[in-house]
């Protein structure tokens, strides 16, 4: 009987574990680039009931010993890299990634970590820079002076130009058109082994192997495109269902311990 509180008091432990992640999902249902997390579960230890050699407990002629589980456990808590919605902004300086590949932002004491999220804007001395005003990881140049938004242009392979005003000897002014550098874009052996720092940004694990440098649209890693930011993952239908199974199979594991402590009762009351 003493199984059966181990067995429900698991089971009850890992879904309240499980419930907490869909919280999470659902609450960043609208952050772009993000990246639900899926729960996973395994079994725990089993013991064998047969204890063979005892004048009680005789072989079974299959030789197969009854067991009793222990419950469940949570083993994992992994990113789902399913890719989000695109959402037109028609802003330039936000750029979705069109298949595998992380943008790279440089943090404070020169650490790296990881995003998908492409809202860029520029910082007081002309480099990208994400929403907490990380740079961004590449061979750039800052912009110009005379340079302007409306200007910008980063391609889909990640090439980045911008194009200003410049008068000719006629007096006419016309637009050059200068080439500022290139975004890097990061892949990974595992990459659903990163682990999330808040913000809308991973950082590489031992799970996820070391980043892997490359440009856009080289080897399996995706295009960029300017104009688009990508939205989140998270399914509310899928989450929703999700919750609702959670939730009744917290309700049957707390139900067991119930009957587990009423039983014990009863058992405790009889009498000779």
């Amino acid at each position: 009987m003493i199984n059966i509180l181990k067995s429900g008091t698991a089971g009850m432990r890992g879904e309240s574990l499980k419930i907490d992640n869909i919280s999470n999902n659902v609450s960043n249902v609208n952050t772009y680039g993000f990246k639900k997390r899926d729960v996973n579960f395994s079994d725990l230890l089993y013991q064998g009931k047969e204890q063979r050699g005892t004048p009680v407990a005789q072989e079974t002629t299959t030789g197969l010993m009854p067991q009793t589980g222990r419950g469940s456990q949570v083993t994992g808590n992994s990113l789902n890299l399913k890719s989000g919605s695109f959402v037109e902004t028609n802003r330039s300086l936000d750029v979705a990634i069109e298949g595998d590949g992380f943008f790279g932002v440089e943090r404070e004491e020169g650490a790296i970590a990881y995003t998908r999220e492409g809202a860029f804007s520029l910082d007081e001395e002309g480099f990208l820079v994400n929403s907490r005003g990380y740079r961004l990881m590449g061979e750039l140049n800052p912009l110009p002076p005379e340079g302007g938004l409306e200007g910008i242009e980063i391609n889909s392979r990640g090439e980045v130009f911008v194009e200003f005003p410049q008068e000719n000897q006629e007096g006419e002014d016309n637009r050059e058109r200068v080439l500022l550098g290139r975004l890097d874009l990061f892949t990974f052996d595992n990459p659903a082994g990163l682990a999330s720092l808040g913000g809308n940004l991973l950082e590489a694990t031992e799970a996820s192997g070391e980043a892997l440098p490359g440009n856009p649209e080289e080897g399996d890693l995706g295009s960029l495109r300017q104009g688009f930011l990508e939205g989140s993952n998270v399914n509310l239908m899928e989450e929703m269902s999700q919750l609702i199974l959670s939730q009744r199979y917290f309700q049957l594991n707390s139900r067991s311990l119930r009957y587990a402590d009423e039983m014990w009762a009863m058992a405790n009351q009889m009498k000779r």
